[in-house]
Formats: C-alpha cells, sequence, structure tokens
C-alpha cells in the first residue's frame, strides 16, 4: 500500500534534499562567509583548472600525435595525459575519492561494472584507470569530450532512440572485450543515472559476453554536494556549477573480485547476482525497475489519479475481508451458543 501510494519507481530517481542550518541569527554569519569562499574564490580557481587542464591536454596530444609516428604509441602516451587529465578534474571538483578493492587492470576477456549515479562517476574513475566506457551519445557540450578528448580510449557511444544501434553497440562491445591492447571497458548496466540510494535492474547485456564481470561500487558522500544528477530536471551546465561551487566531492570506490557466471547460471540470473553485490557492499537498496523508463513522461496528475483509485480499491477489498470475516466469527459463536443451550437442554430432561 505504501509503495503504491508513494510511488516507489520514482523514489529511485529522487535527488538528497539538503538540511538548511542557517536558521538563527549566529549561524547565519558562518554560512555567508562560506558562500563568499564557494562562489568567489573556489569557483572560478576550480573552473580555471578545468579549462586549462583541458586546452593543456589537447596541445600535448596534438604534439604527440605529430611527433610520435608509432600510432599504437601515440595512443598510449594519450591515454597517459588522459589519466593526469582526470585527476586535474577530480582535483577541480574538490575531490575527495578513495580507492579500496583490487586494483583494476588491462586484459583481454574482461568487462567492468558499476552503479550509476551521474557522469561524474566516469572521471572518478578515470582517477584510478583508463576505462573505455560504452554510453548515450550527448548533445553539446559534452558532445565534445566524447568526440574530441576521449577519442584516445575507443569509447563505444550510442544513441537510446535508435534500434538500429543496438546490434553495433553490442557486436563493437564484443570486439572490445576480445582484445588486449585496449583499455579495459566499463559498463553501467542500469542505463540511467540513479540517486546513489537505490540501484535499479542491471540489464544482461555486459553478462552474456562470456568474460570476467569485474563489479565496481561507487558510494557518494552528500554531506557537502549530491553527486546525482537528474537528468529530467537538471542541465549538464547547472550541474557541473554545483559540483563546482560545493565544498568537496567525496566518494568511495570499491573494487569488488572478479565474478564468473555459474553452470546452470542465465545472464539474467549473473546480473541480479552482481547487483545484490554491489547493493550490500554500497548500503544500497536494490530494486528491479527498468531505468529506461524513467525517460517516458507520464503526466503527475495521472499517477496521482491512478494511485488513489489502486490505494481505493485496496481499502475496499480490506474492509471487505475484515466484514466478511466478523460475520464469520459471529456465526462460529452462534453455533457454540446453540450447541450449549442444546446440551443443556439434555442435561435438564
Amino acid at each position: 500500500m505504501e509503495d503504491i501510494v508513494h510511488d516507489s519507481f520514482n523514489k529511485c530517481f529522487e535527488a538528497h534534499l539538503p538540511v538548511p542550518w542557517n536558521w538563527n541569527a549566529y549561524l547565519l554569519p558562518a554560512y555567508l562567509l562560506g558562500v563568499f569562499v564557494r562562489y568567489f574564490i573556489l569557483f572560478p580557481i576550480r573552473l580555471t583548472i578545468l579549462v586549462w587542464s583541458i586546452i593543456a591536454f589537447l596541445v600535448i596530444s596534438a604534439i604527440n600525435r605529430k611527433t610520435e609516428k608509432d600510432e599504437r604509441k601515440a595512443i598510449e602516451k594519450d591515454r597517459k595525459l588522459m589519466w593526469y587529465l582526470a585527476n586535474a578534474w577530480i582535483m577541480a571538483l574538490g575531490g575527495v575519492i578513495q580507492y579500496s578493492g583490487v586494483a583494476p587492470t588491462i586484459g583481454a576477456n574482461q568487462v567492468y561494472v558499476s552503479n550509476h549515479t551521474s557522469i561524474i562517476d566516469y572521471v572518478v574513475l578515470l582517477g584510478a584507470q583508463t576505462f573505455a566506457v560504452v554510453g548515450q551519445h550527448h548533445p553539446q557540450p559534452l558532445a565534445f569530450f566524447q568526440d574530441v578528448v576521449l577519442k584516445c580510449l575507443s569509447c563505444i557511444w550510442f544513441d537510446r532512440k535508435e534500434l538500429k544501434d543496438r546490434g553495433l553497440v553490442r557486436n563493437r562491445i564484443q570486439e572490445h572485450v576480445n582484445r588486449a591492447d585496449v583499455a579495459p571497458l566499463l559498463i553501467f548496466p542500469e542505463g540511467t543515472c540513479v540517486n546513489n540510494r537505490h540501484t535499479v535492474m542491471f540489464k544482461k547485456g555486459a553478462f552474456e559476453l562470456d568474460a570476467e564481470v569485474c563489479p565496481v561500487v561507487l558510494k557518494y558522500n552528500n554531506i557537502f554536494v549530491d553527486a546525482f544528477w537528474d537528468t529530467r530536471n537538471v542541465s549538464f551546465l547547472r550541474y557541473l556549477f554545483e559540483l563546482l561551487t560545493s565544498w568537496a566531492l567525496i566518494c568511495d570506490v570499491t573494487f569488488l573480485e572478479r565474478q564468473k557466471i555459474q553452470p546452470g547460471e542465465t545472464p539474467v540470473e549473473f546480473a541480479e547476482r552482481v547487483q545484490t553485490l554491489i547493493s550490500e557492499v554500497g548500503g544500497l537498496e536494490p530494486t528491479q525497475f527498468n531505468g529506461y523508463f524513467k525517460h517516458i513522461r507520464v503526466d503527475k496528475k495521472f499517477i496521482a489519479q491512478r494511485q488513489k483509485e489502486t490505494a481505493e480499491t485496496m481499502l475496499r477489498s480490506l474492509k471487505l475481508q475484515k466484514t466478511l470475516g466478523d460475520e464469520k466469527v459471529k456465526k462460529i459463536a452462534l453455533k457454540k451458543t446453540s450447541v450449549g443451550k442444546q446440551s443443556l437442554t439434555r442435561r435438564n430432561v
């Protein structure tokens, strides 16, 4: 009943609401001082680091491409540059990242899977290893980073609205996984950003590649900023501005032991098992909702009306069951009373 009334599906995509603390006279000055520091000191410094790190990467990468005749060595150098760029981005975001567990490695027949909170997840993981990623191709300004900056990592982009992309992407993923000379592949099997308090259904695609699956847990601490990107309501530039003006972005990254599909286990069951493992380690609530439905807009009035109708129907059903139950109890009581009277009459006779 509670899930129906409160819509447990949309709970997976609700942002964390900060608790106001500047509610009295002696706390307000400290809050205003913090606003000044964050917006007028930290923000310009961080934005400068972000912009100049990208410019430096593009310039050095261009020089590398011109001077290095061996294509393979040029790509390897670009990957190292990407690692430095990712750590510069983490510094610009005020990132406090703790990596633990099994260190990621380059090799064939392996795929890394992680829960997904934001596009920043990829930047955080790039700080540990230069992963190639499978993801949605976004419009500008993100398209510039996907097509130009991340080109050296052989990432696989697709358009969710194009059905023909699915077969092509599946083939490219399998080819990438089979190679040992490319960056390890990272997949977010939820297929959408979730609020880091829940996980939604892991799609089976990453679990039917006949490869080892390396689970990764991302758990953000929202004490300073909520890392969840609500793509339905917040633009990327606004989201980036919120990150750049926060005190810090805190995240624990845990690389878990490699997992293999068990004999008799289907890819769907394998995906559920890995999802449960990631959820348990990250303290997240696992659900089996299809995250794709997040992108389908349904009128809120229609949802509220259906919730109300369903709740009323269930309440009527419960009341009817209670009424029938009460009548049944009365019949049993009357029957016992009747039997008692008959036995008393026989004794008197």
